[in-house]
């Protein structure tokens, strides 16, 4: 089944070329018939074909018209596959259980536009009650930095968010001769599992608040950056007293900070609220 359509740059577009690395890609997503898979960015259908084969539903997401008009004639007939034209940071995950009465956990497998990658992310995290695991083809930049240790240059918000609420690994690069148009950089596939053990926070936005803050201006110290959080809400000597209690250094700075302490941290100010003491 060939999908017509040229890749466009304004999207964000590399098709992958390779058949043998679409069957390797969707090996890595274990799926099988009892399983509704959710393709992000279906381009040219390379991978949508090799989804096909092993699940029991299909959902191709695609917002290039084109090659949406391609995809529904190349697999028009077949109840199985369902293309929606629409943006994946606007899809809602939880349709197809609204839909069909899906029980089971989706699984998402895409070739990532590079430029919404970490948005992309942080997506699949907000839906992860919906979600059991996602095999993506990312920038080997984000991969290094979604599974990058404290202490690194890529240590940052995203790898601390991705830590708590899910398990990353990255499973093999992708040199640029696999993409048609040939990107300049290299890819990385990765695997996340949104089904693993994490350290429990308890108000997750206020967690991910707490990070983001922190890492806001990264070469001042997590204190210098936190001491004014919440805009009156904390008094400053309860932000003092919580990093002490989390075990942060007063002179410590974000990228040092281990995801666990994070929770703590946040986890103590959850308490810490003026008002509730």
């Amino acid at each position: 089944m060939k999908v017509a359509g040229l890749p466009k740059k304004r999207l964000g577009q590399t098709f992958l070329k390779e058949p043998s690395l679409a069957v390797k890609i969707v090996h890595a997503a274990d799926i099988s018939g009892e399983d509704t898979v959710v393709e992000i960015g279906a381009g040219a259908g390379i991978l949508t074909r090799e989804i096909a084969k092993r699940a029991g539903r299909v959902v191709a997401l695609e917002i290039d018209p084109v090659l949406v008009d391609g995809l529904e004639r190349a697999w028009a007939g077949d109840p199985r596959v369902l293309i929606v034209r629409q943006d994946v940071l606007k899809y809602d995950f939880r349709a197809p259980f609204r839909e069909r009465g899906d029980e089971r956990r989706l699984k998402i497998v895409g070739n990532v536009p590079y430029y919404i990658t970490t948005p992309i992310f942080f997506r699949l995290l907000a839906f992860r009650e919906v979600v059991e695991t996602a095999v993506l083809m990312v920038q080997k930049e984000v991969a290094l930095r979604l599974t990058a240790q404290p202490g690194t240059k890529d240590y940052g918000i995203p790898t601390v968010i991705g830590a708590v609420f899910s398990g990353i690994k990255i499973l093999f690069t992708v040199p640029p001769s696999c993409f048609y148009p040939r990107p300049k950089v290299e890819s990385a596939v990765i695997r996340v599992d949104f089904n693993v053990p994490t350290p429990a926070a308890r108000d997750e936005a206020l967690f991910a608040a707490v990070v983001r803050k922190a890492f806001s201006r990264r070469r001042k110290t997590v204190w210098n950056n936190l001491r004014d959080f919440g805009g009156g809400v904390y008094r400053e000597e309860e932000i003092r007293k919580a990093l002490a209690e989390s075990g942060i250094d007063i002179s410590a700075r974000a990228e040092t900070v281990s995801p666990p302490r994070f929770v703590t941290l946040a986890n103590i100010l959850s308490e810490r609220m003026v008002g509730n003491d």
